[in-house]
Order: structure tokens, then C-alpha cells, then sequence
């Protein structure tokens, strides 16, 4: 058996959101030894969770809107900061983006600055770094925080997917998030490189 391949290793109820949650494992079963799993995808239960691309964000701009707004059928969600050793992941998202926008793909990206006050610039600024620097084009929301008392909803309930570690609270920048069509979601690392995301 070659190439990479996906097992499906458990699955359980979350006990307080009533999700159905599913592990999954991407494995290379030529070096299957030295792979670990960094995948959890959450398949939403609708009769007990209002679907999170109905809950309100604000763009760069300040504007008021909603990822369903965004005209979507896949979202990649991330909190992006401008001084971070990861910074350059913004080259990889806008060349995906501009691959696949055209299947659906909508990339928003969240500045925050809670991870080492790598974002400490007003919007203009963020906004101005981005085109000057990345080419951005994909859209970019407002700083917000992603962990603590003050996080935002959309994060708070994507943070209910917990991270390979088995963690819900974001770990560094340029965390990442891909909501698929049918509401399910799924994280990834701030080490996964925009490329090797399943998109």
C-alpha cells in the first residue's frame, strides 16, 4: 500500500457542545513510523449549535459581516500576525487562494497580537503590510483576541476542536482552521505549510 492515506480512529461525543467529533489520522504507509496525527475533524450536530459562519465579524475596513457573507463554500481561517518567524506563510496563502477561489475557497485572515506582540500595528498598517509585502488580496478581518476571556465567538467555537496535542487553546500564529461545506471542521498546526493543506 502506497502514498498517503487517512484511518478514521475514533469517534465520541463532546460533552459539552454535543458534537459528534471524529479523529482522523493522515499517515504515509511508506514511513508510517515517523508520522503523527494532525488532523481533528468535527462534524457539527445543527439541532444543538447555531452554525458558526452565521456569527458575526468585522473586516479591516469595519465593516460588519459573516463568513457566509464572504460567498464561500470552503473557509481557511487563520490568525495572522505581520512580525512572526511565520509571516511568509502569507506568500503560500495568497498563492492558494488565488488557485482555488475559483472552487470556492475563501482564506480570511485575523491579525492578533497575543502571541509575542508580533501584531501591534493599527489596521491601516496591518492592511498596508499586507498588499505592500504579500500581495494580499484574500479578505482580512480585524485584530481580535483567539484565546482567553476576551476571545472571539468564531474562535471560541473552532477552538472546540482540539489540536493534535489535544489542546483547544490556540499554541502560536498562523493557526489554521478549514470549515468545509457541509460545517465540518478541521485544524491545523502553524507549522503546517499553506501547501499541504487538503485543499
Amino acid at each position: 500500500m502506497e502514498g498517503l492515506q487517512e484511518r478514521l480512529l475514533s469517534t465520541f461525543f463532546h460533552p459539552t457542545t454535543r458534537y459528534a467529533v471524529h479523529y482522523v489520522i493522515h499517515f504515509d504507509c511508506r514511513n508510517a513510523s515517523k508520522q503523527k496525527p494532525h488532523l481533528h475533524e468535527q462534524k457539527p450536530n445543527v439541532g444543538f449549535m447555531a452554525d458558526l459562519r452565521d456569527i458575526e465579524i468585522e473586516t479591516i475596513e469595519g465593516d460588519k459581516t459573516t463568513l457566509r457573507n464572504l460567498n464561500g463554500s470552503t473557509y481557511l481561517i487563520i490568525n495572522v500576525a505581520s512580525a512572526c518567524g511565520f509571516t511568509s506563510q502569507y506568500k503560500g496563502l495568497q498563492a492558494l487562494y488565488e488557485a482555488k477561489k475559483s472552487e470556492g475557497l475563501v482564506v480570511v485572515g485575523f491579525p492578533c497580537n497575543q502571541f509575542g506582540g508580533q501584531e501591534p500595528g493599527t489596521h491601516q498598517e496591518i492592511a498596508s503590510f499586507c498588499e505592500a509585502k504579500y500581495g494580499v488580496t484574500f479578505p482580512m478581518m480585524a485584530k481580535i483576541e483567539v484565546n482567553g476571556d476576551n476571545k472571539h465567538p468564531l474562535f471560541a467555537e473552532l477552538c472546540k476542536v482540539p489540536d493534535h496535542e489535544g489542546r483547544e487553546a490556540i499554541k502560536w500564529n498562523f493557526n489554521k482552521f478549514i470549515v468545509r461545506e457541509d460545517g465540518s471542521v478541521e485544524r491545523y498546526s502553524h507549522r503546517t505549510a499553506p501547501s499541504d493543506l487538503p485543499l
